[in-house]
């Protein structure tokens, strides 16, 4: 019983370890992506 409740805390950190870093790499792309929008205007 001890290891199954120790493997299920693992893939549980694991799980919410992966989608944090998912949901950081999401902002920086829309960070990047607005930084461009703000930007092309000034081009054209």
């Amino acid at each position: 019983m001890f290891y199954l409740v120790l493997g299920s805390c693992v893939v549980w950190v694991c799980l919410l370890s992966y989608l944090l870093a998912i949901d950081r790499q999401v902002r920086h792309l829309q960070r990047r992506l607005e930084a461009r929008r703000a930007t092309s205007p000034e081009r054209a």
